[in-house]
């Protein structure tokens, strides 16, 4: 090793950082990675596609997509707790923004 490398090296080590490692084996495990996260974008690309169209159709149809995406998030919520202190926390926000949830919000719905 020259003394230029290895100075490279030693000043690496000493920033906390280890020497990658080097070689053919190494060269094809990166290789590898970058085409797994093309592959891996490229379905990502389908879905969020596929995603879209749900949400053109729904918007079509005059859906608010801001209240369906607020719905999935509730949805989501994993614990009646989470959803109970949502609940509460929203009709506060509302309160709060001078636009109080009215008590018949919810009675013309159908569904």
């Amino acid at each position: 090793m020259t003394e230029q490398a290895q100075t490279e090296t030693q000043d690496t080590q000493a920033a906390g950082h280890t020497q990658p490692a080097q070689g053919e084996d190494v060269t094809q495990e990166i290789a590898n990675a970058m085409d797994e996260h093309d592959r891996i974008d490229e379905q990502r690309k389908a879905l969020n596609a596929e995603k879209q169209e749900i949400r053109s159709a729904l918007k079509a149809k005059g859906i608010s997509i801001k209240a369906f995406d607020a719905a999935l998030r509730y949805r989501r919520l994993d614990d009646s707790d989470k959803r109970e202190s949502y609940d509460f926390s929203y009709s506060l926000c509302r309160s709060a923004a001078g636009h109080p949830i009215q008590a018949d919000m919810f009675k013309e719905t159908t569904h």
